[in-house]
């Protein structure tokens, strides 16, 4: 029997299911900083996520309640129409029966905590099913109109979970992650401002060659008519040697070295 660090609940809905799978990833692949590890643990461990739709019946199957009885945590990921859903509802009554409150933890996907949070995960009841009180879970809060912004707000909320997970602050996971993301950010500049100056360097380079190429051109083309303004005032031809001589000079109409 595997152990979890955590169980995913959620109803398998397109974007429940997108979260799901990316807070999936996160989690186990998540390198744990050295400055907060405990026992020297460098991964979080394994996350139970059900793939598949569960069938219609009155209980959890086996596999599902002995998942959940080998989680630490619970993460719920909470849209209006997570109420909806039995099994998500079983999943986390059944989950509060052999673990802590504490280790159940929320993922707001759309809607707002009051439309979108199971009563589980808000109230505390009694014996007998009086209110004793009401609660709020930690949550991580990615809510957004698009995909885009979505997934800017899970790199930094999913830390909210991680924190939670690790048992750490917070505060410690986003500050190094900043601090990441500037580094990141420096090397890609530093990168770009490379490729920038020998890209540059390259043009000059191939400037210079085309320009000293062009000056021995002309040099040449300079001796041939030198040879052939000769050539023709040998043979008496002084007004086309005198007009080929001054075509081999520098004037104001050519650059000729």
């Amino acid at each position: 029997e595997r152990e979890y660090k955590a169980f995913i609940s959620y109803r398998h809905l397109p974007l429940e299911m997108s979260i799901a799978k990316k807070l999936h990833k996160r989690i186990e692949r998540y390198v744990i900083p050295k400055a907060v590890r405990k026992n020297g643990e460098k991964k979080l461990g394994l996350v139970f996520r059900d793939q598949d739709e569960l069938p219609i019946s009155s209980n959890l199957s086996s596999d599902i309640q002995t998942a959940l009885d080998h989680s630490e945590y619970l993460i719920v990921i909470c849209t209006p129409k997570t109420l909806e859903s039995q099994w998500v509802m079983r999943e986390i009554s059944y989950f509060l029966e052999h673990h802590d409150r504490d280790h159940v933890l929320a993922v707001l996907a759309d809607g707002t905590a009051a439309e979108a949070f199971p009563p589980q995960l808000v109230e505390v009841r009694g014996e007998n099913g009086e209110l004793l009180e009401r609660i709020e879970p930690l949550a991580a809060n990615v809510v957004a109109d698009t995909d885009a912004k979505r997934n800017s707000l899970f790199r930094v909320e999913s830390l909210r979970i991680l924190a939670a997970l690790i048992g750490c602050p917070f505060d410690a996971l986003f500050q190094r992650e900043q601090r990441y993301r500037r580094r990141r950010i420096a090397a890609a500049v530093g990168i770009v401002a490379a490729v920038v100056i020998a890209f540059i360097g390259m043009l000059i380079n191939r400037n210079l060659e085309i320009e000293k190429q062009l000056t021995l051109a002309l040099k040449n083309e300079s001796f041939t008519l030198a040879d052939l303004a000769l050539s023709e005032y040998q043979k008496g031809q002084y007004r086309e040697a005198v007009e080929s001589a001054l075509k081999a000079l520098p004037s104001e109409e050519n650059d000729r070295p």
